[in-house]
């Protein structure tokens, strides 16, 4: 563990053993578009082997590193009872504020399923507008938010990039507000933190641009109407046209959700950036992540054939029905 001393920005992961190589791939592209970052590496039940991985692959890429045990962390989030999709150890970005209190002013954690092609700069110096962080609206099917009890036009977002204003965030409690709701309300949510964020925190948050959180559905649909028709998901909580034209235009956070492309450490892959993905497990020394196999399910292929062969106003169309067909049979919403 290399430790340092003092600085006002960094950039945070959070991983258990299982993602360490995916994380890694992730830490590569970011030092290869921002040299000489502090990286803090919330770590979950990693190895010692697996941490001095992570050290000496910041030290040869010209990074600084922190690693932090999160397991202490973690065990308050286990202790409510929280369930869901998502690995325990991505809860660990609600404890950043607490963990780099008197370190750093502003954090961008980042979670490992990414590739980070430009620099971050510009985002450190966001104006949150006395916000204490700002977040990216998901692309999830708006009729999920009848699972979790939100209105239909509220916005629901997607934590995988935040950035974070250190002093503002612990000045409102919002962890505590979060732990709050899931001791007291309900914790038992499909997509963990995530949904919290939506239900407990949606007025504290600043709208981060699309590009710092360029999620794999904005591959699939090159227009904002598209992406609109096909989600469902209401103009009053979506970007708008000129921010999706921008983060078209010049994407800086990939971040890679959903089979229909597949991921790119996939062999079975079609995402377009799969190659770059595969260079930077290669510059990372775990190519062998890149070569991971799940053959896409018959649903996925027909979606994408369809993103191959139809026009974008037809696919979304034809993605509107799939997305409605599936929460209708699985969760009658």
């Amino acid at each position: 563990m290399i430790k340092f001393a003092s600085m006002k920005k960094a950039v945070v992961y959070a991983t258990d053993e299982n993602y360490v190589k995916l994380t890694a791939v992730s830490i590569c592209s970011l030092l290869h578009a921002n040299p000489n970052m502090n990286i803090v590496v919330l770590a979950d039940a990693v190895t010692k082997e697996s941490c001095s991985f992570l050290s000496r692959l910041v030290a040869r890429c010209g990074g600084t590193l922190e690693i932090i045990d999160a397991a202490p962390y973690i065990a308050k989030i286990v202790a409510t009872g929280a369930g869901g999709y998502v690995s325990f150890s991505t809860y660990s970005r609600l404890f950043i504020p607490a963990i780099l209190e008197n370190k750093v002013e502003r954090a961008i954690y980042i979670d490992g399923d990414t590739l980070i092609t430009d620099s971050l700069h510009s985002l450190f110096d966001m104006e949150l507008d006395g916000k204490p962080f700002a977040i990216g609206y998901d692309c999830l099917c708006n009729r999920y938010k009848k699972l979790i009890d939100i209105q239909q036009d509220a916005p629901y977002f997607n934590t995988g990039v935040l950035l974070i204003d250190i002093g503002e965030w612990r000045r409102r409690k919002c962890t505590d507000r979060i732990f709050d709701y899931m001791n007291n309300i309900r914790h038992d949510f499909m997509f963990g933190d995530q949904d919290y964020f939506s239900l407990v925190l949606a007025d504290d948050a600043a709208i981060l641009p699309p590009e710092y959180n360029f999620l794999t559905h904005f591959q699939m649909f090159k227009t904002r109407n598209a992406a609109l028709t096909a989600t469902g998901i209401p103009d009053c909580a979506w970007y708008s046209e000129a921010q999706y034209a921008a983060a078209q235009a010049h994407p800086v956070i990939h971040h890679f959700l959903g089979h229909t492309l597949g991921r790119p450490w996939f062999k079975e892959s079609r995402n377009p950036l799969r190659p770059l993905f595969k260079h930077f497990a290669s510059e990372a020394g775990v190519p062998e992540v890149a070569e991971q196999s799940r053959p896409m399910e018959l649903s996925y292929r027909l979606q994408h054939l369809c993103w191959r062969c139809l026009p974008q106003p037809l696919f979304a169309l034809a993605c509107r029905a799939m997305y409605s067909y599936y929460f209708r049979t699985r969760y009658g919403v």
